[in-house]
C-alpha cells in the first residue's frame, strides 16, 4: 500500500472503501426474492459484487424450468390405481421417486401362494441339512409352565411388558428345554444378558480346545516316553 493519502482521497481512482460503501448502501437494491428487504452492502461487495437477494432468500425463488421431487410427486398424484381392483388411488410420496411408485396401496396387496410343505419354494429336502437346537427349545406347555413360575413378570426387574422367554443356562453351555432352566426377562434385561451368554460361551468353546490340545500333548510325550 502506497505511504500518505492523496489529494482527492482516493487511491488508484477509487473512492476509500468505507466511502464506497455508505454510497452505495444509500442505492442499495431491494431484495429480488420480494419480501422488501433492502441488500446490506458490505465491504467485500466492492469486489464480488453486490448480491441480488438476502442471504438466505434466494431459496424463495423457484425457477421457471425448476423440476424437483415436489413438482414430480404433484404430478403423478392421481394416476396410479391400486392393481387389487378396489378402485382406490395410490398416495404417492417423496420417496417413491427413489423406490418407485408401488402397484398397490398399503395392505392390499394379495398374499403369495407358495405351498406348504414340500410344495413350498424353501423347502429342504434333505432334513439333515436344517439347523436345528438339538430340541432344546421351548414348548408351549413349558412356557406356560415358566409364565407360572416367573408370576408374568420379568425375573430381574419386575417389569410385566415386552417379555421374553430366557434359557436360564444356554443352549451352547449344555442349557436344556425344560422348565427348571427358563425364565421371564423383559426385553432390557434379555439383551444386557444375551452378550454375557456370548462370552461365556466363547470362554468354554476355548477351555475345551485347550483342555483338548494338552490330552495330545501328555499323549505324544507318554508315547515318546514309551
Amino acid at each position: 500500500m502506497p505511504k500518505g493519502v492523496t489529494e482527492d482521497g482516493r487511491w488508484r481512482g477509487l473512492a476509500p472503501l468505507d466511502a464506497w460503501v455508505d454510497a452505495m448502501q444509500a442505492e442499495a437494491p431491494l431484495c429480488a426474492c420480494g419480501c422488501g428487504e433492502r441488500i446490506v452492502v458490505k465491504r467485500a461487495h466492492r469486489h464480488r459484487g453486490i448480491p441480488r437477494f438476502v442471504h438466505g432468500h434466494h431459496a424463495r425463488v423457484e425457477h421457471g424450468r425448476y423440476i424437483g421431487v415436489d413438482k414430480w410427486v404433484e404430478e403423478q398424484q392421481g394416476w396410479h390405481q391400486c392393481a387389487c381392483g378396489c378402485g382406490g388411488l395410490i398416495t404417492v410420496v417423496e420417496r417413491h421417486h427413489a423406490t418407485g411408485i408401488p402397484r398397490y396401496r398399503h395392505n392390499h396387496s394379495p398374499r403369495p401362494d407358495l405351498g406348504h410343505g414340500a410344495d413350498h419354494p424353501r423347502y429342504v429336502h434333505d432334513r439333515s441339512l436344517v439347523k436345528s437346537r438339538d430340541g432344546q427349545y421351548f414348548t408351549p406347555w413349558t412356557m406356560k409352565l415358566i409364565h407360572e413360575r416367573c408370576g408374568g413378570a420379568c425375573v430381574e426387574c419386575g417389569d410385566t411388558g415386552g417379555l421374553e422367554f430366557d434359557h436360564i443356562v444356554p443352549i451352547a453351555l449344555g442349557g436344556t428345554g425344560d422348565p427348571e432352566n427358563g425364565q421371564l426377562l423383559c426385553r432390557a434385561c434379555h439383551k444386557e444378558k444375551t452378550p454375557v451368554d456370548h462370552v461365556r460361551a466363547a470362554l468354554a468353546r476355548r477351555c475345551e480346545f485347550m483342555l483338548g490340545t494338552i490330552d495330545n500333548l501328555l499323549a505324544a510325550i507318554q508315547a515318546v516316553a514309551a
